[in-house]
């Protein structure tokens, strides 16, 4: 069996409401994001991508016993050897494994001067430097630029735009490759018949792909998990938890989907939209 990538997780809604909307509006008290970290070691996580935006997530990070490799990101429109002191300090860490920029349109526009940026921060408590992008073209882009030793992007079974001969030529570049949006915003944990009215587009889409992972007998959060972890250039995938319940399952879902044969994978509905249709940034201008 290839191996498969590791399943980093995401702390946007560690505190907070980002990206989200909870029940009763709440979110996770200090002891029970802590709860929760020292669970997700227990399961064998040993990576957390994070940011100074993600409300307190960096804080409580820095208060949790467990050790973990940590992805952050710098600050937008702040010195970066200030942004990353602050984030040492909050994380209680000398160093973090990956350093991000966060700012894509400030990367897109000038993307030297941002690389330098970052390359400050080798000196000063980042290991490697990285990416976190939305477009082939600026993958292209951060490729051209050897300082950077990662990529982070989206990728789904609707979102393939990374898949294939690009992911292989990233990696063969040498970048460390991490996937996120593996459930495209909670779209296909969805059912066709129940989509936000700003995705209502892809409908038909989400009703292929539930047919085929029913055909299957996969839940949809397994299926969706199964066909990102598949793809054996992958380094890392990024799912956002903010619940122990999450945790439960999608550890579960993950186990199993990393055992599935390659073979059921590639059966999976290959039912891919225009890809304005498919990037978040986008839905609001759908018709």
């Amino acid at each position: 069996m290839a191996p498969h990538p590791d399943l980093i997780m995401g702390t946007a809604q560690l505190t907070t409401n980002y990206g989200i909307t909870r029940p009763n509006n709440s979110v996770s008290t200090l002891d029970e994001a802590l709860e929760l970290l020292d669970a997700a070691h227990s399961l064998g996580i040993r990576t957390l991508d994070t940011a100074p935006a993600y409300g307190e997530a960096e804080s409580t990070i820095g208060r949790c016993e467990r050790v973990f490799n940590i992805h952050t990101k710098l600050e937008s429109g702040r010195d970066e050897l200030e942004s990353i002191a602050d984030t040492l300090i909050r994380l209680n860490v000398g160093e973090v494994d990956l350093l991000y920029v966060h700012d894509i349109d400030a990367f897109e526009h000038d993307p030297h001067i941002t690389a330098q940026r970052l390359e400050r921060c080798l000196q000063h408590g980042a290991r490697a430097i990285a990416v976190s992008l939305y477009t082939i073209e600026q993958m292209e882009i951060a490729l051209s630029i050897p300082s950077i030793s990662a990529i982070q992007f989206p990728l789904n079974v609707l979102d393939r735009r990374f898949s294939g001969e690009v992911l292989r030529r990233a990696k063969n570049n040498g970048c460390r490759c991490i996937a996120r949006s593996a459930f495209l915003q909670g779209v296909l944990l969805s059912s066709g018949s129940d989509l936000r009215p700003e995705v209502a587009h892809l409908q038909e889409a989400v009703t292929a792909f539930n047919t085929t992972a029913n055909g299957l007998g996969l839940a949809p959060l397994t299926a969706a998990l199964g066909w990102v972890a598949s793809h054996e250039e992958l380094d890392g995938v990024i799912v956002g938890i903010s619940t122990m319940t999450e945790l439960q399952q999608v550890h579960a879902a993950w186990i199993e989907a990393t055992s599935l044969p390659a073979d059921t994978i590639r059966t999976i509905a290959n039912h891919t939209p225009e890809p304005d249709g498919v990037d978040p940034r986008k839905w609001g201008s759908q018709p």
